[in-house]
């Protein structure tokens, strides 16, 4: 029988090792000072989402490259399939280390993207319940925003007392809150840029996909590593789009807006939804700090490292296909495979390297470089 993908623990376990140094080493080298503003910010989001698809599909494939641990593996195989509590309601049920964690995993994923779709209906609610402004005065930097920049879509403001700070909301309707506050024009007309240049760049969608693997990998601190940089780089992102032909003194009042919002703010802590772009609220001195940076150094884009990224991107998805699974040579001595029935639907042989692999119930239970140890099964060979 021919399995052209599978899921296992092993080719989860397997990108997980490979995804998770390669996600902090990627993280920490392109903070390096050496390395900002030499790459494209766009550049940077399009190298994390390919770094963040990979980890959704753990499948084992056909072309995959298999690494038989002989030591290593099948301790830990030992452990994962140990049973923990046998339940001997009409029948006996063995329930396993490896059963708890699947529960487990699907249990919080589900509780976590439950949370987060309740919170989005809860604030479409207040949105579509509350009136938007007909303020003379910010509807005139709102037509200059979408005259310089070349917005053809319309917002729905929101500004009252219920409002904590400057946020952009929606994934098909903009939505910009601004809070009660007396902002000048100037101060309107950037906090209006920023936030409508949120929802031109699809910040909501980013955001979105990268929530959706920080769900499923709840248990991956790398994960939630790079979640933290995609929020920090987006802002990055957005105020170089912003301050792009601006000139210094418009550079130095945009980042003035942005420092006033942001210390305001900060002086009282206030909780700030998942849902919603901040324009400063969010961010600690350093990141503000690093915005400030990339606004005001003109550094050219580095090709070639640019490229090496690329390469090390190919690199990373290449590592991904090897799966780490526990080998046992010989068989006889280290598998109890008395008790197992090996049929067409259920095993099958494939040759991987220099051994020959036996699967049972897509689990890898049997490696040898010598065929004639396997038992004598009536399984088809790939």
């Amino acid at each position: 029988m021919i399995k052209l993908i599978c899921l296992t623990l092993y080719s989860l376990l397997s990108i997980t090792v490979i995804t998770s140094p390669f996600i902090i080493m990627f993280t920490f080298f392109i903070n390096r000072k050496a390395i900002k503003g030499k790459v494209p910010i766009w550049y940077v989001v399009v190298l994390i989402s390919f770094i963040l698809i990979r980890p959704l599909f753990p499948f084992e494939f056909y072309f995959s490259n298999a690494i038989n641990s002989f030591n290593i593996m099948p301790k830990i195989d030992s452990v994962i399939k140990m049973t923990i509590i046998t339940l001997t309601y009409k029948g006996m049920l063995n329930i396993r280390v490896l059963d708890v964690f699947w529960i487990t995993w699907i249990i919080i994923t589900i509780i976590l993207f439950c949370s987060y779709f309740r919170n989005y209906y809860l604030l479409c609610n207040n949105v579509k319940n509350t009136p938007s402004i007909n303020s003379d005065k910010v509807i005139s930097q709102l037509e200059s925003v979408k005259e310089n920049y070349n917005f053809n879509f319309k917002p729905k403001i929101i500004i009252n007392d219920g409002v904590d700070y400057p946020a952009e909301f929606g994934y098909f309707k903009q939505t910009i809150f601004i809070d009660n506050y007396n902002y000048s024009d100037k101060e309107l007309y950037y906090i209006l840029s920023h936030e409508m240049t949120h929802f031109n760049n699809k910040s909501n969608w980013i955001n979105f996909f990268v929530n959706f693997v920080s769900f499923v990998f709840w248990w991956n601190p790398a994960i939630h590593l790079l979640k933290k940089y995609v929020e920090n780089i987006l802002e990055m992102y957005v105020d170089t789009q912003v301050t792009k032909g601006l000139s210094d003194a418009e550079k130095n009042e945009y980042m003035d807006c942005i420092y006033h919002v942001h210390k305001r703010i900060n002086s009282v802590e206030k909780p700030v939804s998942k849902l919603v772009h901040p324009m400063a609220g969010s961010f600690s001195n350093k990141a503000l700090l690093n915005r400030f940076e990339m606004i005001t150094e003109d550094e050219k884009v580095n090709i070639p490292i640019c490229i090496s990224l690329f390469l090390v991107l190919l690199l990373y998805l290449f590592a991904s296909t090897f799966v780490i699974q526990p080998a046992y040579e010989p068989p006889e001595k280290d598998m109890n495979i008395a008790n197992c029935e090996f049929t067409d639907e259920n095993s099958y042989i494939t040759k991987e390297g220099d051994l020959y692999v036996l699967y049972y119930n897509n689990e890898p239970l049997i490696h040898s470089s010598d065929i004639n140890k396997f038992p004598k099964i009536d399984t088809k060979q790939k």
